[in-house]
């Protein structure tokens, strides 16, 4: 492929700058709106230039190991992606050869076939990764959205010993904490699903944690929460780094980091940017987007299964793509780009994600500016 390079816009930022700007003073003393306000005006779209350069590498970081290649992948936006169906309907893709799950009856919902997607698979090359990267064929400007990017085999290994630790975690975090039941167009399937981390507390304007309950020992929490940051750093830390090797790493992170670094914004690890983390198990969602503040983490795990058995597949079917995922697998992607997991292969196979919450990050905003 020729040298080219083409324009890559955030994708968190959701409002244009002229649109926030028009906004700012006109908040009536609410400092939620205003802590709106502020945050999409520092996060407004930030334009980086990634080269296209088939398996050559695209960062411009003198240090990349020439080993760590990031192939890019160009996928067209689909415009017939919901003809026919009303805009309350929810959308599954099921995988027949996964387990049959039960889709929510109290929901008009539909379901379409994985094989009617393409299989991203992995690079060829162990050390080397692909970048999925988004364009609309009927858009006046040569904008793309960056999609997701997947960790390269050698980058999402993680040695057997840390990884049985983080696996007795995360069965743990399952056992322990509570159901959180999601709404609307987020409305899965699972046996249960939990979260962990900083949130909006429900009954007044202040930032609080998640809680395991009276049952747990304040020592055992402790040693969870502990445990827990381990985790996020492990497996947070590959997949910013991909992000930094695909030549990205100025995509609107610069920008989040000096917020991060200005109002002292909670995160999980104090390495990373997630305020929170998701964990299911027999789990499948429908198509849908998150209004969070930044790029979300994805992996998966099951210690009963083989090393290149899928897991799970995640998908992005407006790009008409899906990313199969093994135990250990890690993907980067973005959270505005219509995503959704398929049912699981094996029923115990636990989805987990890390995520920076919008509601949370207006929260510590807000009580910043009063």
């Amino acid at each position: 492929m020729g040298r080219k390079k083409m324009k890559v816009i955030s994708g968190f930022a959701t409002k244009s700058a002229k649109k926030v700007k028009a906004q700012v003073g006109e908040n009536n003393g609410r400092p939620h709106i205003e802590a709106q306000n502020r945050f999409q005006n520092r996060l407004e779209d930030i334009e980086t230039c990634i080269k296209l350069e088939g398996e050559k590498t695209n960062s411009k970081k003198k240090n990349t190991p020439k080993a760590c290649r990031p192939n890019i992948i160009l996928r067209e936006l689909d415009h017939t992606y919901r003809s026919g169906v009303p805009v309350e309907t929810l959308i599954f893709y099921d995988d027949p050869k996964g387990v049959q799950l039960h889709y929510p009856k109290d929901y008009k919902y539909i379901t379409r076939r994985l094989d009617v997607l393409t299989l991203i698979k992995d690079n060829c090359d162990d050390n080397s990764f692909n970048v999925v990267v988004g364009h609309d064929p009927e858009a006046e400007n040569d904008e793309k959205t960056f999609v997701v990017l997947k960790v390269s085999k050698t980058e999402a290994r993680i040695k057997d010993r840390a990884m049985k630790d983080h696996r007795l975690v995360l069965e743990k975090l399952y056992e322990v904490m509570q159901h959180v039941k999601r709404g609307g167009m987020r409305t899965g399937v699972d046996s249960k699903y939990i979260c962990f981390g900083w949130r909006k507390n429900p009954l007044d304007c202040e930032l609080g944690e998640y809680s395991a309950g009276a049952r747990v020992s304040a020592k055992e929490k402790t040693e969870l929460k502990k445990g827990v940051v381990e985790l996020v750093k492990a497996i947070e830390s590959r997949s910013l780094k991909g992000l930094e090797r695909g030549g990205m790493d100025g995509h609107g992170s610069g920008a989040y980091a000096q917020l991060q670094k200005e109002f002292n914004l909670p995160r999980i690890s104090e390495d990373g940017v997630a305020t929170q983390l998701a964990l299911a198990k027999g789990y499948c969602s429908p198509v849908h987007v998150d209004g969070d503040a930044y790029y979300s983490t994805l992996s998966c795990y099951d210690a009963t299964a083989t090393e290149n058995q899928t897991l799970y597949h995640f998908c992005f079917p407006t790009y008409g793509i899906a990313i199969p995922m093994r135990s250990g697998d890690i993907i980067l992607f973005n959270p505005l780009v219509p995503h959704c997991a398929t049912n699981p292969r094996i029923k115990t196979a636990m989805i987990y994600s890390f995520y920076v919450s919008k509601k949370t990050i207006n929260t510590c905003l807000a009580n910043k500016i009063k």
